[in-house]
């Protein structure tokens, strides 16, 4: 599948970009279902997660939470999102550990099928 329709697939258009503080803030949020228990999680106000999430949804050109329900539950694109912002996230966590950028395939990192190891999960 070529990277243009992989991202057509996702709902994004190529030449969007995210950057990782953004993808942590998604991440966190989607875990936390609430702005302000992932903004105490990551150390960071409220509002600096709100605009992260801004950016991210900019990035993507989607919103990725329902705002108008109960504990922010993601929009389909947010559902599609998530596992591949998560594995993102434990690659990004796993280089800043230290471990050697040869132990992760390209595979896994620009996959978005089940073909994707569970390691980064």
């Amino acid at each position: 599948m070529s990277r243009a329709r992989e991202l057509g697939a996702l709902g994004l258009r190529a030449g969007n970009s995210v950057n990782i503080r953004s993808i942590r803030a998604f991440v966190e949020v989607a875990r936390q279902r609430s702005v302000s228990e992932a903004a105490a999680s990551l150390g960071y106000s409220q509002s600096a997660v709100s605009k992260q999430i801004a950016e991210f949804e900019r990035g993507v050109g989607s919103r990725v939470f329902h705002r108008d329900c109960a504990g922010l539950p993601l929009t389909a694109c947010g559902e599609r999102l998530l596992p591949l912002a998560v594995q993102v996230m434990a690659l990004v966590d796993a280089l800043g550990r230290g471990e050697p950028a040869s132990r992760f395939s390209a595979d896994a990192i620009g996959s978005s099928d089940e073909r994707a190891p569970r390691t980064f999960a």
